[in-house]
Parts: C-alpha cells; structure tokens; sequence
C-alpha cells in the first residue's frame, strides 16, 4: 500500500496546531503501515531549511506563485467569486504539474489531503481508484463568522484574515488584505464560499475529519454526509513526565505563539485586567510567558510589569516548564479549534483555567480539571484556589485522566484507525 499526503505545512517542528495533527497522522501511519510506502508532499512556495527530518519519504513540490497564475487566481477567486482566496491561492500555483510525475509513478492507494486548500490541485491529478480522506481543520467558515463577530465586539484587536496561507500571495497583496476596512467584506465573502466549498467535501471523499466533534455535527447536519469523523490530535509527550504538583511560590503559566494575532491580543488583556488584582490576591505569585513571536509593544507591557512576570520565548522542551507551574491560563478571547496547549497541559497533569473559547472541542468540565471563566477578571478566584494542595491535586488528576482517555497515543491511534478504515 501506497499513503500520499498533499500538505501546505511542513509538519515538524511541531509549533503550530496544524503541524501537531499530520505529525500525529504520520506517527500513526509509521506504525500502522509498516513496511509500506508513505510520501509527504509538502507544497510551499520556496525551499525551506528543514531542522528536522521525516521518518517518510518527503517530496518538495516546489510551487510558482508567478503574475500570470496570481492573474489566473485573481480571476477565479475574486473576479467571479466562485472560489475562496485561500483555495484559489493554492490552485494557482503550479503544483499539480509537478506533482502529476509524482503520482503517476507512486499509483497511491490512499491519498490524505491537508484541509480543503489543497482541492485544485488534487482535482487535477491521475489519481485513479485511490481512495481520498481530507483533513479539514476545523471549520473555516465557522472560524470566519467568529472573526466577524470580534471585529464588532472587540475594534481594537488585530485580525489576520489570511492566516497561513498568506505566504502564497504577494506581500503588497497581504498587506492590503489587512486594512481594517476591507476586512469585513473579505471575512464575509470568504465565510460564504468556504460553507459552500465544506458542505461539498463529503462528497468529494471518502472521509472528512475534524478535531471538534461540535463541528463534525454541524457539517454533518449541513451536507446531510454521515462520512465525517472526529479525531483528536496526538501530542506526543514522554510517559515518564512527572506527576502535577502545586509550586511554592505560585508560578501560572502562558503558553502559545504571540506572533499568531489571537494570542497576542488575549495575553495582553490578561496582563492589563488579571495580573493586577491577581498579584494582590497572591502577593509572591508569578507569571511565566513561553511563546517567540512577541512585538516590541508586548515585551515593553511585560517589562512594564516588573521581575514577577517573565518572557521567556520559545522553548523547545515544555517538560519542564509545565512541570514546574501550578496552573495553565489559556485568557483566549477570539478564535476557534482545539488549543494544542491545552493538551499539554492535559497531559502533565497541569490544571487549567480558561475561557470557554479556550477550552472548545475539548472535554475540559468547569471544576474538574480546571476552571472556566467568560471574563478576565474571574481568573483571579480560580487561580488562587489552585493554589490550595488539594484542590490543584484533584484537577491535575482529573487531566491526566482525560489526555490518558482520549488523547493518549494509544487513544489517538485508535481514533485514526476508525476514521481512515
């Protein structure tokens, strides 16, 4: 058997949600197929240093992002309306002329196509009887009505309405895409044609996936398919990670990329409306930030704050940091999809306190392995409750009960084993 995946994303380092999820998909089928022939086809527009090395065979489909296919996207997805910008992007790059060599020598039986981006491109290769299972994310039209909704609710938050697929387009074409004015009418446009183009996919494939069962159901009650599955994402921690036990003093933890707009924007109404009142309650606690990315404003809000809240930037190995916190906070406003770093912590036994926003797709029940809070302002009571040995104790063992039951590899596994059979 031959496994094809079609990606926009390299998976390793593993930084980002996306990335968490195919390196999942990938450890999944090294164990499964076994003997058996699996290509990652990474589609970018440029050669990129790669730090880490796959255990399948890697296949760079270099793409050209010239003015003449930029014309023939331009045309198609925003001319005649017909397409979303982010599928047109990747339609229009020239992929699927290097990569129909690829397939026509592999003869893939299963193909695994990195969300709904990668569609142009597979539509225009011989693919014969393969059978094609496409991971959709989450839903983009759903993340684009969410993103509506912050700029009424929240005008002072930046937004990107591209997203990752930014890098296929121009900067000139990014940068105008970003203006405050026309992001509405571009979020509206592209929540429109993205519901169309996903209540379309279960009859382009075999299988749909998702990491939020919430949205597995609401696709499944739109396009009326009942070929769409929930799985959960497999992060990989080591098993010997230690036990969750209260600090003395009181350490909370941040954790997410503060280049990624949402994160930046929630950590800094942490800082102004919790961490306040929360030093006050709490007159030794302190603040650790991990996550590269943080703009000048956001260090000098941090600086501004004194020795008790640290930035700490990226770091590679999160045993250690999570280990020695007493609680997660996850004060995300804005957004959708399931939190990787939830999961983290989940799986050390780290209690959280978070939003609900926060905590979405995510089995997480207020009281049990954390608390969840609507506003900023309530983080500060759960936080100082976790504190008290006993009740940190009896969260972090209700999140290790919950990584071990449905996120472990074991359970991730089995999982895959159902939604890809």
């Amino acid at each position: 058997m031959t496994t094809l995946i079609l990606s926009t994303s390299y998976p390793r380092p593993t930084d980002v949600g996306r990335k968490v999820v195919m390196s999942g998909f990938l450890d999944w089928l090294s164990v499964r197929a076994a003997g058996e022939r699996v290509v990652y086809a990474h589609l970018a527009p440029r050669q990129q240093e790669r730090h880490e090395r796959l255990a399948v065979d890697l296949y760079e489909a270099r793409v050209d992002p010239s003015w003449r296919r930029l014309g023939g996207m331009a045309v198609e997805g925003l001319l005649r309306g017909r397409t979303p910008l982010q599928i047109a992007a990747v339609g229009a790059t020239g992929a699927a002329t290097t990569l129909a060599r690829l397939v026509g020598k592999l003869a893939p039986d299963l193909v695994v196509a990195d969300t709904l981006r990668v569609v142009p491109v597979l539509d225009r290769l011989p693919l014969g009887a393969a059978r094609k299972v496409v991971y959709l994310d989450d839903l983009y039209s759903r993340r684009y009505a969410r993103l509506i909704e912050t700029l009424d609710r929240h005008p002072d938050a930046e937004l990107n309405s591209l997203g990752t697929f930014a890098r296929f387009l121009p900067a000139w074409m990014a940068r105008i895409a970003r203006v405050r004015g026309l992001q509405r009418a571009l979020l509206q446009r592209e929540m429109r044609l993205m519901e169309t183009a996903e209540n379309a996919a279960p009859a382009r494939f075999d299988r749909c996936l998702l990491l939020n069962e919430q949205e597995a159901d609401v696709l499944r009650t739109r396009s009326g398919a009942d070929n769409i599955f929930s799985v959960p994402p497999y992060v990989r921690v080591r098993e010997s990670s230690p036990e969750q036990r209260p600090v003395d003093p009181p350490c909370f933890l941040f954790l997410g990329n503060l280049s990624y707009p949402a994160n930046a924007y929630g950590l800094s109404r942490f800082l102004s409306e919790t961490v306040p009142p929360l030093f006050a309650a709490l007159p030794q606690a302190r603040l650790d930030i991990v996550g590269g990315g943080a703009s000048p404003a956001l260090q000098a809000h941090v600086a501004s704050l004194g020795e008790r809240v640290r930035l700490r930037g990226f770091v590679d190995d999160l045993d250690g940091v999570l280990a020695g916190a007493t609680a997660l906070v996850a004060p995300v406003i804005y957004g959708t999809g399931v939190k990787i770093k939830v999961i983290d912590a989940l799986a050390r036994g780290l209690p959280i306190v978070s939003t609900p926003t926060g905590a979405e797709g995510i089995e997480v029940v207020d009281g049990r392995e954390g608390f969840l809070r609507d506003d900023l302002a309530d983080f500060v009571e759960p936080l100082r409750r976790l504190t008290d040995p006993d009740v940190n104790r009896a969260c972090s063992e209700a999140a290790l009960q919950l990584y071990h039951r449905r996120y472990r590899r074991d359970a991730a596994f089995a999982a895959y084993e159902e939604a890809f059979a």
